[in-house]
Formats: structure tokens, sequence, C-alpha cells
């Protein structure tokens, strides 16, 4: 589940950043039936001006993005009233897609985009982006999900139990830490706990969670910084051990693991998604956009929908994210000097 221009993108253009997929556009429509039977429980009292709205997901078909967006869509249109389309934009992890909404896209509400973070901010915090885009050129309408960060042990570890006994160790030994490769959401989490505790992992970066989950079942590695979905059923099954969550309150799904809250820590770090438009999108369509949206995160039947699939909703209204945003733009600019370590 993992994996944060120009006009006309030149084939120069290369991030080092994780990717969301190579180019590819493809479309698909929500299974809405039309638009008038959209339109008769569109919980808006002025008409969205736009007669039809692209969820913009800027990664290849398929992934946790795509089927986030396309499990998404259906509820956006039914309190939008209006048909509500994804569209796939893959490329330079996800920054085609961006870049299109900056700069190529209709400015008329038509165009929505949906992001990951941290990998949009490491990505533009990145010395060789070359997009010359920032979080300055979108604006944040409303969080979806957020997957928190989880640290596991192998099966049977007796040098520590617990985030604090971890934490203790790793001051007078070397502590092997995999992750799911650099610059991802688990590689900003070790730099994060690095700092926020004075400690110093040793980073073993893999190319995906299933890699450093094999590492540390095996012993290679002492342990994996993954998120809390990919780490409870391994843990419930005594795959591997579980040591805490990197956040300022217990998880829901582990609630005996320790918290870097707990801790007196106040770090919180995760894989997230969320709702994007371009800065300059009309103001009158956005407000309608983040009304819908809201309607859409308190539908019950996506609620339902999501628990099924197994996304964790994390609803933050427009305020509330780009506060958010721009503490994690802060936070991560304090370490990117250790993300490739």
């Amino acid at each position: 589940m993992k994996r944060i221009l120009t006009a006309a993108l030149t084939a120069g253009l290369v991030l080092s950043m994780v990717g969301c997929g190579s180019t590819a556009v493809s479309t698909a429509s929500s299974t809405a039936s039309s638009t008038a039977a959209a339109s008769t429980e569109a919980s808006a009292t002025e008409a969205y001006p736009a007669k039809k709205v692209i969820l913009l997901c800027p990664s290849d078909a398929g992934g946790a993005m795509d089927q986030n967006c396309r499990l998404f869509a259906p509820y956006l249109e039914k309190s939008l009233g209006v048909p509500v389309e994804v569209q796939n934009m893959g490329g330079s992890a996800c920054w085609v897609g961006w870049s299109y909404i900056d700069n190529q896209a209709p400015k008329d509400g038509s165009y929505i985009s949906y992001a990951n973070f941290p990998n949009m901010i490491t990505g533009y915090l990145d010395p060789t982006n070359t997009t010359g885009l920032d979080n300055t050129n979108f604006q944040f309408l409303e969080m979806f999900t957020s997957d928190i960060n989880a640290i596991v042990a192998k099966p049977g570890e007796t040098r520590f139990n617990d985030l604090e006994s971890l934490i203790e160790y790793a001051k007078t030994n070397t502590v092997t830490v995999a992750d799911a490769g650099a610059r991802t959401d688990d590689a900003v989490c070790v730099a994060q706990l690095e700092k926020a505790t004075g400690v110093q992992f040793q980073h073993v970066h893999f190319e995906n969670t299933a890699g450093g989950m094999a590492a540390v079942q095996g012993g290679q590695v002492d342990v994996l910084v993954c998120n809390v979905s990919e780490a409870t059923e391994p843990i419930e099954s005594n795959a591997v051990t579980g040591l805490g969550v990197v956040d300022t309150k217990r998880s829901d799904f582990l609630p005996d693991l320790q918290c870097t809250g707990d801790l007196g820590l106040d770090i919180s770090c995760s894989s997230s998604r969320g709702f994007i438009c371009a800065q300059d999108m009309d103001e009158n369509a956005k407000k309608l956009m983040c009304d819908a949206l809201k309607a859409a995160m308190g539908d019950a039947d996506l609620q339902a929908a999501a628990a099924t699939a197994g996304v964790t909703l994390a609803p933050m209204n427009e305020d509330e994210f780009t506060t958010w945003v721009g503490e994690q733009n802060d936070a991560i600019r304090g370490i990117y000097d250790l993300l490739d370590q």
C-alpha cells in the first residue's frame, strides 16, 4: 500500500523520489447511473459550476492511490451533484499529474487531484526537483486517509520489547532499521525519531515493505518501520514483535503498543493522502467542492466501504489540512539531510 513543470514535460525530467508509476493516462468513470440521479442527492443548495469533475490520480491504475480514488469518486459525485471521473496520469513520482493540475488543467472547478504525503513534500524539497513547484502552488481541500507508522522486531526479540527499551538500547548499541526506501514515509519516520530522541540508527533501505518484513523476520535487520495496516496481521499472528507506533496517541488497531506520545515525544508519522487543487482554482467552485468533500467523508456508506477495504479515514477540512501540510513541511525540512543515510 506504499507508494509524497512546464506545460510540456521534457524527457529529461528525473526526480530522485519514490515512484508513483510510469507515465500513463487512462480514464474510468465512476459508477453512478446519470447526472440527473446524482443531482437529486446533491447536498449543496447551489449548483456546481462545472458539468463534470475529473479526479486526477497522479499514479498508474491499480495501486493504492488509484484504489482510493475509485472508492471515493461515487460518493463525491453523490454529494457534488455532477459526474466525477477518475483519470490516471502517472510519472515522475506523481509530478506529471500535479504539474498538469498547476499548469494546464482548467481552474473552473472541473479538475482536482489526489496527493500523497510525505512523498509530495520530500519531492519538492529535493534539490534535484526541476518542476519549480511546492506547497504554495496548491490548495489542500480535504484529507482522506492516514496510515500511522509502526515499528516491529523479529519474533521473540529479547533486547527490547517496546519503544522505550528500543530507544534506550540504541543509545549504546548499533540498531539496524529497515524501511521501504529512502524518502518514503518510513524513512521520514526514522529520521524524525532520530531527531526527537538523539539516537542514531543504521538505515537499511529496501525497495518495498515486503523486503524489509522478510529481513526483520529472518533477523537480518533489527527492526522494521512500516505502517499499521502492514504490521497488524504479522503482529497478531506472532510473525513479528510489535514495539510501538509513531504517533501522539495509541493506535485503535494496536492499542497494546506504546506510542511516542507515551514517551512525551510530540511526533506523528504516517502515509497520508488527500484531495488538492491548483492555488488559483475558482473560489466559488472551491467552496462548493470543500462542502461536497466534507459531505462525502461523512457518508455512512463510504465509511462502511472504507472499513471493508481496510482504509482508515482521517478527515481534515481545508484549514486543518493546510495547517498539517505546513507542519509536515517544516518537520521534514529539518530532517531532510538524514533521509539518504
